[in-house]
């Protein structure tokens, strides 16, 4: 598609088809699509999986119920139809992402033989940094404070998401 017309057509649609359409359009964005399904490998979805993932892929509704209001199990806020609530929702283990991958960063830390500290408070900082990467020359240490966030989420909500309650 010429730029031009990617670029009309994307500035013609709401917020989130903007943002999931930015999103389709990175390397790689389909990659899941293309391996030969395994399932010694765990590269299997069952058939309600692989329809979710189409539908959000499409932009398609995955609610279809005759009642008008979806409320959220985990924070009791509404529902919206294309389940994006549920992947943003503060209460939906934001931080278990999170986690993963400060331990991810740690691993590879230490492995390349860095010295380091999880959950550091610095200058008396009532949120810790996440990893504190010591150097090995005396130089200042470095804090590495990780966050996770959804891309639809704007940033006030961004913001409240990563904290941990």
């Amino acid at each position: 598609m010429h730029s031009q017309e990617r670029l009309d057509l994307i500035s013609s649609v709401s917020a989130r088809d903007r943002c999931r359409m930015m999103r389709m359009s990175d390397e790689l964005t389909g990659a899941w699509l293309t391996p030969v399904p395994c399932p010694e490998l765990g590269l299997t979805f069952c058939p309600p999986e692989f329809q979710y993932l189409l539908k959000r892929r499409l932009g398609l509704p995955l609610i279809q119920s005759p009642l008008p209001i979806h409320i959220c199990t985990k924070c009791w806020d509404t529902m919206d139809v294309f389940g994006d609530h549920a992947v943003t929702c503060r209460k939906n283990h934001l931080h278990m992402r999170h986690q993963l991958v400060a331990d991810a960063l740690a691993k590879v830390l230490v492995s390349a033989w860095y010295r380091i500290d999880m959950e550091v408070a610095i200058c008396g900082k009532e949120r810790p940094a996440d990893i504190l990467i010591h150097h090995i020359d005396g130089r200042k240490p470095v804090a590495v404070d990780i966050t996770v966030v959804h891309p639809l989420l704007r940033f006030d909500e961004a913001s409240m998401a990563n904290r941990i309650d």
